[in-house]
């Protein structure tokens, strides 16, 4: 609808002709919003949302859930007036539960919508308890006549449903706030894995990768001091609560970590910024329950997707595949250096053809062989944050084509997926270094969603590679867009975790890519975001990464570096 119309419709039903509208809201949305105006008067409800929860961590919550009640309290009224917007409600709640059903509600507002959007249409709802309640006692006060009901009400479903944590009032004087300024800072001192030193290393880092000429090159950084790179804190992950990890568990499937294997995971890595995170480790096992069932179905519709796209072009991928193949098999045979065997057949040795003559010895000659013992281990890991949703299919089958031919040349490899879900790390393990062939496809199942925190997935790549192999190669694919915002509702408002955000998270990524170089560990970063972000990539990789809007290109990249890397370790 184009904006004359849109504001025509509004000033219609909220009978305010000064108010210029400017949301592109769905055409029910749009005349809901205006006889909610109408009824409390749209600048007194924001004044009032303004003044009482306006410094609060949640108020995007908050505003949500008082309009969502308006909604329901102007509802009968507004049909009664308007009969034609039922067809219009219906197709609008619709289309907001196909949405969020698609991407996966990233945060407590989005699955309020969800949950109502559901009920609405007769589905049965997959939130958790406390969303249950709370929509429920949200439809009981449908019924409110008066405004000053309505107020008394939505403060009554604040209090008993939200921790609301107050930031700095807008009342506090100058010098109370210079005052709570130097307490954070101090205390930022001792959590902020982002030092001064690192910083300047990290910007080393790029500076030295922009003189290497090589597209794939190996840098060297024994100069800088790998104790400036470790977080001295001991910082202890903090407990989940229930509810998250109920929410978890059904989304993304058991966690396949021991309690006491999980616990000295996260005494190690969650620490600095992400004090308070915790590992949620799933090979996709679901539990038995009606809502794990529906997640789990909605996985195994993804999968169909992504192996009808792959039988679609099977031939083109597994001429990939092979291609992959013999260009990491020749690199591997070149660094051999021809090692070989004797044998009754091949090249002659002279210096045993005398056996031949004297002793009828028949192995004269010499073979070259390939060692499949590979001296190094190779885990690619794969962004599953909403930002790959419209290109799931082909993440999946690139990931599924470097892995068949690595894994047919008998090289170690590990595959996993990291998104962040209710702010606990979820990392999808679709394929471990010794697994058998047959779990390849498990790569399928790869499903989109949710932010990502990309500085603890690779604390924990590496705190879980392989250790016995000459050398670790890890591969990313990523958007280049490092992102978790924090949101205080419920089960998750005393969370020690902190925003991951901003310059921040691209200097804390960049700080774990560093640290992993000089543990001697090649990294290759695959950028699929957008041109402007290319900085925070290069920032993040050095030179050591490759950008490219044609994920179909993937593994073709792989094979490239790959040959460049085993020529370098030869």
């Amino acid at each position: 609808m184009e904006a004359r119309r849109r504001q025509n419709v509004y000033w219609t039903l909220s009978q305010d002709y000064g108010y210029h509208y400017q949301k592109e809201a769905s055409f029910f949305k749009l005349a809901e919003e205006g006889w909610i105006h109408r009824r409390f008067g749209r600048s007194e409800l924001e004044t009032y949302l303004d003044r009482y929860y306006g410094q609060y961590s949640n108020f995007e919550d908050i505003h949500t859930l008082a309009y969502l009640l308006a909604g329901l309290v102007v509802r009968e009224d507004l049909l009664a007036h308007r009969p034609g917007l039922k067809s219009y409600e219906e197709a609008h709640y619709k289309a907001l539960e196909r949405a969020l059903d698609r991407k996966g509600p990233k945060n407590i507002r989005e699955e309020l919508l969800f949950a109502q959007s559901r009920d609405y249409l007769g589905k049965p709802l997959i939130s958790g308890q406390q969303i249950s309640s709370l929509l429920k006692d949200l439809k009981s006060g449908k019924d409110l006549e008066s405004k000053e009901a309505y107020y008394a009400y939505l403060e009554e479903l604040i209090e008993t449903y939200f921790h609301v944590n107050p930031s700095l009032k807008k009342e506090a004087t100058e010098k109370e706030a210079q005052e709570e300024k130097k307490e954070k800072d101090k205390n930022q001192e001792k959590k902020d894995p982002i030092s001064p030193k690192k910083k300047d290393q990290v910007l080393k880092l790029m500076d030295l990768g922009e003189a290497q000429s090589a597209e794939f090159t190996s840098i060297k950084l024994d100069e800088l001091d790998p104790d400036s790179m470790v977080d001295p804190g001991l910082g202890l992950a903090n407990p989940l609560q229930a509810e998250k990890l109920r929410q978890v568990t059904r989304r993304c499937g058991k966690n396949i970590l021991k309690p006491l294997e999980k616990a000295w995971i996260e005494k190690d890595i969650s620490k600095g910024i992400h004090q308070g995170m915790e590992i949620h480790l799933s090979r996709g096992d679901y539990e038995e329950d009606l809502d794990s069932r529906y997640f789990q179905d909605m996985e195994k519709d993804q999968r169909r997707k992504t192996e009808a796209a792959f039988e679609k072009n099977r031939h083109i991928y597994r001429r990939m595949i092979f291609e992959l193949r013999e260009i990491v098999r020749k690199g591997l045979m070149e660094d051999q250096r021809e090692a070989s065997y004797q044998s009754h057949s091949g090249e002659i040795d002279p210096s045993r053809a005398w056996r031949y003559d004297l002793l009828g010895d028949e192995n004269i000659f010499k073979r070259a062989y390939l060692d499949e013992e590979a001296s190094f281990t190779v885990d690619i890991l794969l962004d599953m944050s909403g930002s790959q949703i419209d290109r799931q299919e082909e993440v999946a089958i690139q990931g599924y084509i470097i892995t068949e031919a690595l894994q047919s040349l008998h090289i170690p490899t590990r595959v996993m997926g990291y998104q962040n879900l209710f702010h606990l790390q979820v990392i999808r393990l679709f394929r471990d270094y010794k697994d058998r062939a047959s779990r390849n496809k498990d790569i399928f199942s790869y499903r989109a969603g949710g932010s990502n925190r990309d500085g603890y997935a690779l604390r924990y790549v590496f705190k879980t590679m392989e250790k016995d192999p000459e050398t670790n190669i890890l591969i990313i694919l990523s958007d280049g867009r490092p992102n978790d915002k924090l949101y205080s509702f419920l089960a998750g408002g005393d969370s020690q975790a902190q925003d991951y955000t901003g310059e921040e998270a691209v200097y804390d990524t960049a700080a774990e890519i560093l640290q992993g170089k000089l543990n001697n560990i090649a990294i290759l970063g695959i950028f699929t975001g957008e041109e402007k972000d290319i900085d925070k990539e290069r920032l993040i990789y050095g030179s050591d990464f490759v950008w490219t809007r044609d994920v179909s290109r993937f593994s073709s990249l792989v094979g490239k570096y790959l040959k460049s890397l085993i020529s370098q370790l030869g």
